[in-house]
């Protein structure tokens, strides 16, 4: 019995070894841009594009019940949802997650990875009607070095889905994804950096074309429309010794009306007196809590939607 025993450890041994030298294997082949997988990915710089093939490829390879994955945005207490794919008979609703909340929000918080072979069981977990299904749920944060890029999801139907080969193989994933990602980042931020300075060319030739001062703003204003998508751009010019802002120029859906439209200088209230009155630029991603904001005087509509 004790040569047995000895034996069954050292087999035990072998075995384990074994099975880890095929999980690295295996690792490596994902990371072949030859693989399937990686296939999928490779140079795709949409980041929906890329995350719709990255949960469609992974679910339908590893055979998960459901594959989700969401970004985070600086300043924001909620995830941003991307892509998912689930169950073939029907295409689970998106889900909404929050920092903290469920093992999504807790593993984006935390950067730690959440899981759970028992949802029952865990408290963490939160319920979605659309995946009433699922059994275990695996959470693991989208990270390169510290900072947290988003988070990949991982459902199972099956109770002790995640064996810990098995998150071996998600991490593995997890990384190869924040890689994908950032990667997308890094291309959408540049070609909107190209975007902009062919914007500041164009602006640039129109000053050296145009002489007629009118012309020049409606064009200014229609090209930053245009290129950076912004619904309403108005241009002022500022008179000190008047201590006046006049209305210039706009794009947008605006009465054309507004043309000399006066703005007291010395205006205690409202961005645009504060801006031109200090010379220095007011940044507000939420008028709600900035003081100085006051509702426009213009009339406004809001364009139609194609």
């Amino acid at each position: 019995m004790e040569l047995l025993d000895g034996l069954a450890g050292h087999v035990s041994l072998a075995l384990v070894v074994s099975h880890r030298q095929v999980i690295e294997k295996w690792r490596i082949e994902q990371a072949d841009p030859r693989s399937p997988v990686s296939a999928q990915i490779a140079n795709v710089f949409n980041l929906d594009e890329l995350t719709r093939r990255i949960t469609k490829t992974y679910q339908r390879t590893f055979h998960y019940y459901y594959v989700a994955i969401f970004t985070i945005e600086p300043g924001c207490d909620s995830l941003e949802f991307r892509s998912s794919a689930g169950p073939a008979r029907g295409k689970p609703k998106p889900v909404n997650a929050r920092l903290g909340q469920g093992l999504i929000g807790i593993a984006a918080q935390t950067g730690e990875e959440a899981v759970t072979n028992d949802v029952v069981t865990d408290a963490r977990y939160r319920y979605v009607d659309s995946l009433s299904e699922t059994r275990s749920e695996a959470a693991l944060p989208l990270k390169i070095e510290d900072h947290i890029l988003g988070l990949l999801d991982v459902q199972s139907d099956q109770v002790d889905a995640f064996h810990p080969n098995d998150l071996l193989v998600l991490r593995a994933l997890a990384d190869a994804i924040a890689a994908a990602i950032n990667g997308a980042r890094l291309y959408g931020e540049l070609q909107m950096r190209i975007e902009h300075l062919a914007m500041v060319a164009e602006v640039s030739d129109d000053i050296t074309s145009t002489l007629d001062l009118d012309e020049l703003l409606n064009k200014v204003a229609v090209l930053i429309q245009e290129r950076l998508k912004f619904p309403y751009v108005h241009l002022f010019t500022v008179h000190p010794n008047r201590r006046q802002i006049i209305y210039e120029a706009g794009s947008g859906a605006l009465d054309p009306s507004l043309k000399g439209y006066v703005f007291n200088l010395d205006n205690d209230k409202g961005i645009v007196s504060w801006v031109a009155r200090e010379g220095k630029t007011l940044l507000a991603n939420d008028v709600k809590k900035e003081p100085r904001y006051q509702p426009s005087p213009f009339r406004l509509r809001i364009p139609a939607q194609n």
